[in-house]
């Protein structure tokens, strides 16, 4: 989920960059659970993406677990339990009703790529974007205000992970 990976205050410039990120896990963990389940390509060797690991990853305030699975990759798994409210709000799909703290998070993430900053700022402050929106989609602006929000709620099947080949024995 893409609103909740900034929240972890990895800095975008950091090499080691999760493949996907999930709200679930099948038969682990439930989206109620307020995880976020990382999926990472393998680490590799240099010191440069084993020191970013260690600080950004497993000495991150939220970390809980990770798990090696197959081709070298490893899950991360982050607590949002402390998040709830926020959580609830991107779960509902209400991205506009986020707290300040995460919309801050979000704009400060993404804003070295503008293609993506400018699509992220107009999902959680969409008041801006009405006009523009409704041009695009040649609709009537009130239409737009009427949903609030410019993008639909996540969609929980893609938002869960369905891998099961992990190696519990070397989870941490």
């Amino acid at each position: 989920m893409f609103f909740l990976y900034p929240m972890l205050k990895v800095p975008p410039s950091v090499e080691v960059k999760p493949e996907c990120t999930y709200l679930s896990w099948e038969d682990k963990y439930d989206v109620d659970d307020k995880r976020l389940i990382c999926l990472f390509p393998e680490i590799g060797t240099s010191s440069m993406r084993k020191y970013h690991e260690k600080k950004y990853l497993l000495e991150n305030r939220r970390y809980e677990t990770m798990y090696p699975v197959e081709g070298g990759k490893t899950i991360y798994v982050f607590d949002f339990s402390n998040a709830s409210k926020d959580w609830a709000n991107l779960i509902a799909g209400n991205y506009s009703k986020l707290s300040t703290s995460v919309k801050l998070s979000v704009t400060d993430f993404f804003r070295m790529n503008p293609k993506t900053a400018g699509y992220m700022d107009s999902y959680i402050r969409p008041e801006k974007y009405y006009e523009i929106y409704a041009k695009l989609l040649d609709v009537d602006v009130e239409l737009l205000k009427e949903g609030v929000e410019l993008l639909g709620k996540p969609d929980m099947t893609r938002e869960k992970l369905l891998r099961t080949q992990v190696n519990l024995e070397m989870s941490v």
